[in-house]
């Protein structure tokens, strides 16, 4: 992982984004996707033209291309005097010109304006923009006509989104390396009494401790967890969703990584039934729910005792068997109510949210994910909504920061609560070695409060990350995952 430096002059700011795109579009024009142009313009161009800037990988330049294309950078390279060529609007294909074009044309109606079109209206209208583009027509169908509309809401769902999200830039730490200065653990579990302590970490004992435990890939700091410690405004930017305007998101945009992270608010009315789907879930037969064992809600195995942690879905293949999770294995029923219908439900709700509101999460997760499970899927899916082939749940999670060193890509983790207004304080996500510079303040640390409804998509290789311990006297407060396992 690259370390960057706190000097001003080492850091990508929006023209030094945009000039490291200009540049390699002057010598390669539109070769995005020519993996032989992206390697000998970072080994033999970029170290030439942009020394005075932090090293940068395959991953951080398509993401800046991908940018530069959409004229993200053009506001602050005019201000030095650089001017994109705005004929270099980069398609993979014809098709993705057409809807871009497409959407333009309907980028003064409201998506759901444009969802009460007839599918037709729009095949009309797509005839037009591709005769005037001189690219193919395309063909008179039905199944056109409707893929069409789809793509065409998804990309207006996405500029609507955009128009409406909050941007963070961030870079992220090697915490063993001396630089970090953000917020360290505050307590400690101690096995032996069963109980947390609170302890005062150094920076450098922090590092020398992860450093120094060679037996995790996950790079944890053992028993160490947040308490109050992340909440110190000096070494941890505080970000609560809640705080800005409804219908807000946020993307923590992060150099050199392939992904950023997103954060978003779910719909209430999705994340109350959430929450009283978990409810049936978590509750014995005799308080009506299902009835589920203890060991079956928590089969996760953690040496952190804080908290429930289990896993619904296909644990694993035995020469070509799929093997389940016992809790899976069986449809467990009662009073007309059953698991299946109940998991299947809070995937159903999740995958609606991820079509709707981040096209493209879905498949990226599936694609990860094949390789190994093929087209298998856990017996409880609904309608063909599948995110991933395990839904991991957890209740009242607090544990050690890590990584993810076993994923195989992104994850996806909803929020919700029991008791929705009940006090979230003491819940929160920790994205521990994230240093922002917001409103010229430099923290090393990101804090993001948990509320019911909250959502994140994250790359947990990358980002370190960790669930402060909550109030364990509180009621039930559930993270449910989706991701590339």
């Amino acid at each position: 992982m690259t370390t960057t430096t706190t000097n001003e002059n080492k850091r990508f700011e929006g023209w030094s984004r945009g000039y490291v795109c200009y540049i390699y579009r002057e010598i390669y024009g539109n070769s995005t996707n020519s993996k032989p142009c992206m390697e000998h313009y970072l080994k033999e161009v970029y170290p030439v033209v942009c020394y005075f800037l932090p090293d940068l990988k395959d991953g951080g330049l398509r993401r800046m291309l991908k940018q530069y294309d959409e004229g993200k950078f053009d506001k602050a390279m005019r201000k030095v005097g650089i001017r994109r060529d705005k004929g270099r609007m980069i398609y993979t294909t014809t098709d993705e010109e057409l809807i871009q074009e497409l959407a333009q044309n309907y980028s003064d109606m409201d998506v759901e304006e444009v969802q009460e079109l007839q599918s037709g209206q729009i095949y009309e209208e797509a005839v037009k923009v591709a005769t005037s583009l001189r690219i193919p027509i395309p063909q008179k169908s039905k199944r056109t006509m409707t893929r069409l509309k789809g793509r065409l809401l998804e990309q207006l769902r996405l500029k609507a989104r955009d128009a409406s999200q909050v941007t963070i830039r961030a870079e992220n730490l090697d915490i063993t390396s001396g630089e970090w200065k953000g917020a360290p653990e505050d307590v400690r579990y101690c096995s032996r009494n069963k109980c947390l302590k609170n302890i005062n970490l150094s920076h450098d004992e922090v590092a020398d401790q992860i450093a120094s435990n060679k037996r995790s890939q996950r790079k944890i700091n053992p028993g160490c967890m947040y308490k109050n410690s992340d909440r110190n405004d000096d070494s941890a930017l505080q970000l609560d969703i809640s705080q800005y305007p409804d219908g807000t998101s946020v993307c923590i945009e992060i150099e050199n990584e392939t992904h950023n992270v997103q954060i978003a608010l779910m719909p209430k009315k999705c994340a109350d039934e959430l929450s009283e789907l978990l409810k049936i879930l978590y509750r014995s037969k005799k308080d009506g729910g299902i009835g589920f064992s203890k060991s079956d809600l928590n089969n996760s195995q953690r040496k952190s005792p804080i908290g429930w942690m289990t896993s619904f879905g296909i644990r694993q293949f035995v020469n070509g068997v799929v093997q389940y999770y016992r809790n899976t294995a069986k449809n467990e029923t009662h009073n007309g109510m059953s698991s299946y219908s109940i998991i299947g439900r809070i995937t159903a709700i999740i995958y609606d949210f991820l079509k709707h509101t981040y096209p493209g999460v879905v498949e990226e997760i599936q694609k990860d994910n094949k390789p190994t499970h093929g087209d298998h899927r856990p017996p409880y899916i609904q309608e063909g909504k599948i995110i991933s082939p395990r839904i991991i749940i957890s209740n009242l999670l607090g544990n050690e920061a890590h990584v993810d060193a076993g994923d195989k890509g992104i994850s996806v983790v909803a929020w919700v609560a029991e008791d929705p207004d009940e006090s979230t304080e003491d819940w929160r996500f920790v994205l521990q070695a994230l240093r922002t510079c917001e409103h010229g303040k430099q923290r090393d640390t990101i804090s993001v409060q948990l509320q019911h409804g909250i959502i994140m998509i994250y790359d947990g290789r990358a980002v370190r990350h960790a669930t402060s311990v909550p109030n364990l006297d509180g009621s039930m407060k559930w993270g449910i995952f989706h991701g590339s396992i």
